[in-house]
């Protein structure tokens, strides 16, 4: 019997040593700042604009600009800007369940053409002269696109209700991930958000 009680208490034991083993293996789950980067990247948005790049080109002065005419060029096409939180200047420091997230705010990132949207309909350029042309040049064309670009750009820049919506997105998509992990690791985090201009700190649990 007293031998039976032995094996009994050392079977025991193998048992409580193997789950213990087992409990110290499993998998811990905490926030990571090159994941709150990445999720930053991905809540960029993207607002597409009508655009319209004009140019006037004006006749020559001398004697080598007689008879040249004064000329219109414009293009009608779709641009976009994509707007959203620079995700090198965001931050995280933990302290245990106390995250501190720094996140500056959002802005235009760049702005470019959708291709697709010019066709033979979208230019119109004025009749030209037949005696002494004045000639509207590739780079005359750049210059007009590049402005109409520069302008858009300052369009949504200055729209302070989508620039704080894009800035929204990114902290709505990064709490989902905190609190996706939460429920994963069984921690209560507790997120503070930090401008990172220093004007604003809203501060929020994770379940």
């Amino acid at each position: 019997m007293k031998k039976l009680m032995v094996a009994i208490l050392s079977l025991l034991s193998v048992f409580l040593m193997t789950g213990c083993a087992t409990q110290a293996a499993l998998p811990t789950f905490s926030p990571e700042e090159k994941q709150i980067r990445n999720i930053c990247d991905l809540a960029t948005l993207k607002c597409y604009y009508h655009n319209v790049a004009k140019l006037h080109k004006d006749k020559g002065a001398g004697v080598t600009h007689l008879f040249e005419k004064e000329r219109d060029y414009w293009i009608e096409y779709t641009g976009y800007a994509k707007i959203g939180v620079d995700m090198s200047q965001v931050t995280m420091s933990c302290d245990g369940s106390d995250i501190t997230i720094h996140i500056p705010p959002a802005k235009v990132i760049c702005v470019d053409v959708v291709d697709s949207t010019l066709t033979e309909d979208s230019y119109y350029v004025s009749k030209d002269g037949f005696i002494n042309p004045n000639k509207i040049t590739p780079a005359d064309q750049s210059l007009a696109i590049n402005n109409a670009q520069e302008e858009m750009k300052a369009s949504a820049q200055s729209n302070t209700a989508l620039l704080l919506n894009a800035q929204n997105r990114a902290k709505e998509l990064i709490e989902t991930y905190i609190q996706k992990l939460a429920e994963a690791s069984g921690v209560a985090y507790h997120v503070t958000w930090v401008d990172i201009e220093g004007t604003a700190v809203v501060a929020n649990e994770a379940p």
